[in-house]
Formats: C-alpha cells, structure tokens, sequence
C-alpha cells in the first residue's frame, strides 16, 4: 500500500518592469510505502517535492519572455 504526500505553496508574482502580476498555487506529490515511516523517507521526498515545484515556478515566470 502507498501513502501519498503532497506539498502546496502559493505564489505572488510581481515584474514592475514589464507591468506584470499575478497569484497562483504550485503542488508537488509523491507516494512511497506505508511500510515505511514519514520521518525515515521525509527530508528526501521533501527535497524532491521542492525541487519539482521550483520548476514550475521558473518556468511560470518566464514562460512570457
């Protein structure tokens, strides 16, 4: 059996110079093995989760260039 865990943040954008702004939410998820416990798989499946969502916030930002 899996466990899911999903990581959202939410995102006010702002570029004065080309006028630009707006508010959006980021989420990341992933599953690992309910055999296992949070705390022993929490800081890498955070990491990873982090790291998907700073994509997508990159390339929000500069999908318009």
């Amino acid at each position: 059996s899996q466990v899911q865990l999903k990581l959202t943040v939410n995102i006010r954008y702002k570029n004065t110079k080309m006028n630009q702004q707006w508010e959006k939410q980021f989420s990341a998820t992933t599953q690992y093995d309910a055999r296992q416990s949070l705390a022993a798989v929490q800081e890498d499946l955070v990491t990873e989760m982090i790291n998907d969502i700073t994509d997508q916030i990159f390339n929000a930002t500069v999908a318009n260039w």
